[in-house]
């Protein structure tokens, strides 16, 4: 049995987040300590739960921000020690770069947009599901 469309959607958004996840790792994963409890980079079956940094996706039917279904893209962080507030804002515009560059590889064709909220992103458009 195969994949529904909108499980391809989100194993395609998890893969290409996954990736920048790798991305940022490896830009600042050096300067940073990561939490105890945290694997290193690369060593949990989910990105998300290993290195300094993971990336997470969340659908909204985007009722309250009149934009219409898409997801809230949100950096998590796993450092032993709060970011510097210059190096947090360095990140997140790396984020905010790599976000339409990767989605654009991973969705090709369609119409996505990506906005920045303060610290979160919100992805709408062709979600084509």
């Amino acid at each position: 049995m195969g994949l529904s469309p909108l499980e391809q959607w989100e194993l395609s958004l998890k893969t290409a987040l996954d990736s920048i996840d790798a991305l940022l790792e490896n830009k600042y994963g050096p300067f940073l300590v990561r939490k105890a409890s945290r694997p290193a980079a690369g060593k949990a079956s989910n990105p998300k739960y290993d290195g300094v940094f993971g990336i997470d996706s969340k659908f909204t039917l985007g009722y309250a921000s009149g934009s219409g279904p898409g997801y809230i893209i949100e950096l998590l962080t796993g450092s032993a020690t709060p970011l510097p507030s210059v190096m947090k804002a360095e990140i997140l515009e790396d984020l905010e770069k790599m976000l339409p560059e990767v989605l654009a590889t991973s969705f090709p064709g369609r119409e996505l947009k990506v906005e920045r909220i303060g610290e979160r992103f919100r992805l709408t458009g062709d979600l084509g599901f």
